[in-house]
C-alpha cells in the first residue's frame, strides 16, 4: 500500500469518527463509526491487562537531570511569536539544563495526580493527552554537547532522566530519513517523538491513531514554546524510513512509532559523518502489559501514511495522490441533535 492511497484515509476516518444518536428512552447514545458499522467508541475491557503509563529500559542506568528550572526571561506573547528561525549571531548550543527543561515542559511529570475508584494512580503530564492515557515517548540524537556525549537517548518522564541507547553521532541516519532537510545535519539536537499506540487504544480502540497526532501537537507546541524561551532555533522535519526500517520497528520488541521530529540548537557543530555508526545491544524494555489487542485499522492506517523514503520526506516532494471519491458531509441528523459528550471517569 502506498502512500497517494487517500481512501485509506478516508476509510480511517469513516471508521473511527464519532456519532450520537438518540436511543428507545430518548437518551443520547455515543457511538464509533459509519453506519451500518457502528461500536462502542471505549474499549477497555480487561483491566488485567491494562498498559503501564511509562516506557521503561531496564538494563540502562540513569542520568539524571536537572530539577530546578530557570525561568525565562522572555514573556509568553514573545515566545508565541517566535518561529525559530530568527537571525541569531551566535546561537545557544542545549546542555543538560536545556534538554532538561524541553523534556520536562512538553511530556514531563505535572507533579498533580489523581487516585481513581480503582485505586489507579493518574500522574497527569505537562502536556495534556486524551484521557490521560499517556502514550508518547521523547528521544534526543545529538551530537557532542557540552555536558552530554554524543548518542540516542530517551527521556523517562516516571524519574526525570536520560538512558543512553546508542553511543556516537547518529544524526546522519535521521538527516537521510528527512531527504536532506536544510539544516538538519548540523543542528546539534534532534528531538524524536514516538507514540506507544496501545497504550493509548486499550481505551480508545483504533482511535488512537488519531491522537497519537492530536496529542503530540499539544506537546510539540509545549516544545517549540519552551525552545524559543530558551533562544534555541528550531525547525521541524518530515522523515521517511526504509524498509528494513520500518520491518525493524513492526517486530515485537518494538511497538511505538515515530512522529515528528523538531530539531534544536545553532550551527557550531561539524556535520555528522557515517563513521560514527557505533551500536550498543538492544536494551531490554518492560512489557507495557501482560497482553495487548491490536485493532487492525491502526497498522493499516500507519501503513498507508508512512513515507517510505527521503526521497518521498525531502522537502518540497509530492506524492501524487488519487482523487478522493466524493463523501458525504458529517452533520447532525435532524433527529439526533449534537449534545455535549459527558465527561468520564478515569
Amino acid at each position: 500500500m502506498g502512500n497517494d492511497d487517500t481512501q485509506a484515509a478516508l476509510a480511517f476516518h469513516a471508521a473511527t469518527k464519532y456519532r450520537v444518536s438518540t436511543d428507545a428512552s430518548g437518551q443520547a447514545e455515543y457511538l464509533m463509526g459509519t453506519p451500518p458499522t457502528l461500536e462502542d467508541p471505549i474499549w477497555q475491557q480487561d483491566w488485567s491487562i491494562e498498559p503501564r503509563a511509562y516506557k521503561v529500559y531496564s538494563d540502562l542506568a540513569p542520568l539524571a537531570l536537572p530539577t530546578q528550572l530557570a525561568t525565562s526571561t522572555l514573556s509568553a506573547l514573545d515566545v508565541l511569536a517566535r518561529t525559530g528561525a530568527e537571525p541569531r549571531a551566535d546561537a545557544a548550543v542545549p546542555d543538560l539544563a536545556a534538554l532538561a527543561r524541553l523534556a520536562r515542559l512538553s511530556n514531563g511529570l505535572l507533579n498533580r495526580r489523581l487516585t481513581t475508584q480503582r485505586g489507579r494512580v493518574v500522574e497527569f503530564r505537562t502536556a495534556g493527552g486524551t484521557g490521560a492515557r499517556y502514550h508518547l515517548e521523547l528521544y534526543f540524537v545529538c551530537a557532542e554537547l557540552p555536558d552530554l556525549a554524543a548518542g540516542v537517548y530517551h527521556y523517562a518522564a516516571d524519574d526525570h532522566a536520560l538512558r543512553q541507547l546508542r553511543t556516537g553521532d547518529l544524526r546522519g541516519v535521521l538527516v537521510e530519513a528527512s531527504g536532506d532537510a536544510p539544516g538538519l545535519a548540523q543542528a546539534p539536537v534532534i528531538m524524536v517523538m514516538t507514540s506507544t499506540f496501545w497504550r493509548n487504544a486499550w481505551r480508545y480502540k483504533a482511535r488512537a491513531y488519531r491522537h497519537t497526532f492530536w496529542d503530540a501537537g499539544t506537546s510539540l507546541a509545549n516544545f517549540l514554546g519552551v525552545a524559543a524561551s530558551l533562544d534555541l532555533p528550531t525547525t521541524t522535519a518530515r522523515a521517511g524510513l526504509r524498509r528494513r526500517h520500518r520491518e525493524r520497528a513492526a517486530r515485537g520488541r518494538r511497538r511505538d512509532r515515530s512522529r515528528r521530529g523538531p530539531v534544536h540548537g545553532g550551527c557550531r557543530c561539524q556535520p555528522c559523518g557515517a563513521d560514527s555508526r557505533r551500536a550498543r545491544d538492544c536494551a531490554s524494555i518492560q512489557p507495557v502489559s501482560s497482553a495487548e489487542v491490536t485493532f487492525a485499522e491502526i497498522p493499516r492506517m500507519h501503513a498507508a501514511s508512512s513515507l517510505a523514503s527521503g526521497a518521498q520526506a525531502a522537502p518540497g516532494a509530492v506524492v501524487p495522490c488519487a482523487a478522493p471519491q466524493h463523501h458525504q458531509p458529517r452533520h447532525p441528523s435532524p433527529s439526533a441533535p449534537w449534545r455535549p459528550k459527558p465527561s468520564r471517569p478515569y
